[in-house]
């Protein structure tokens, strides 16, 4: 009995964090039985005592991406997200991102601080290997969403990137030898993609992201053109 109760405890302060675990598109409560998988998994786990893993079904991802990219006129297709196993190839990318033109390369953590739009494709290589299913795909404080489109703007590639700013730091106190710690943020940062060898991708399109009343909503912030001319990465 213990042990389901310190389970459940558990779920219920999860249940409380939404903005740091729902959910992506976060447009009802993550832990929704019609959206989440988990509830029946909760529910085995109380007549057995036994926890299995619990998936999204990509169709309900598929569903969040069409609500969170129709603003910005990106369409998806969840048929695309079936022909990337059909790359053999894969393009690997380095970004370059000034995003706090002018500050110094790192300063103390600033919330809510706007952001530049400043990027540029410094090299692109060609690689051996098929491209990953569609992510698992959870939104954190500081993340990117990055989607690759066509000409058409239909979504051919999509996946999030770690908070690419954010520093964490450890020190101990000099008075009273207690570990502290603090956040700082890069200025200036490169970020390596990668994504399938698809001919149609022509740009990535990169979004920031906020919780409102009503859910998740992204936010565009940069657009930089891909071709496999550009500078070869060494």
């Amino acid at each position: 009995m213990k042990g389901k109760l310190d389970f459940l405890t558990i779920l219920a302060l999860i249940v409380c964090a939404p903005s740091t675990f729902a959910q992506i598109g976060g447009l009802r409560h993550p832990f929704d039985k019609e959206i989440d998988p988990t509830a029946d998994a909760i529910s085995e786990f109380q007549k057995t005592g036994v926890i299995r893993a619990v998936s999204y079904p990509r169709e309900q991802t598929v569903k969040q991406l069409r609500l969170l990219l129709a603003p910005a006129g990106i369409t998806v297709e969840e048929e695309q997200f079936e022909d990337w196993r059909r790359f053999k190839n894969n393009f690997s990318v380095i970004v370059e991102w000034d995003a706090r033109p002018g500050a110094p390369d790192v300063t103390e953590l600033k919330p809510n601080a706007p952001l530049s739009s400043v990027m540029t494709v410094k090299g692109v290589k060609k690689w051996e290997g098929s491209p990953g299913s569609l992510p698992a795909l959870t939104l954190r404080q500081g993340d990117l969403f990055v989607a690759a489109v066509d000409a058409e703007a239909k979504l051919r590639w999509c996946n999030l990137h770690g908070d690419p700013l954010t520093m964490y730091y450890d020190y101990p106190d000099p008075k009273t030898g207690r570990l502290r710690g603090g956040m700082l943020q890069h200025s200036r940062t490169s970020l390596y993609l990668g994504f399938p060898a698809d001919q149609k991708i022509t740009e990535l399109k990169f979004f920031t992201h906020k919780w409102t009343a009503k859910g998740y909503v992204f936010e565009p912030l940069a657009t930089v053109p891909v071709n496999e001319d550009a500078t070869p990465i060494r």
